[in-house]
């Protein structure tokens, strides 16, 4: 994540070749995070890829 000075949140993400479902609780997995996405105003939005 990102904020650039004029105040813009940005969010990027990749793929990955050869990607491993992590096992958890499983030791010597590669890093994951848990993202909570919520408009406290309660307006609709999306989340694409880019060209979708």
């Amino acid at each position: 994540m990102t904020l650039t000075p004029d105040g813009i949140h940005t969010l990027a993400m990749m793929r990955t070749d050869g990607y491993v479902e992590p096992s958890w609780p499983e030791r010597g997995q590669l890093q994951q995070m848990h993202l909570d996405i919520s408009d406290p105003a309660g307006h609709p939005f999306c989340l694409t890829t880019v060209g979708a």
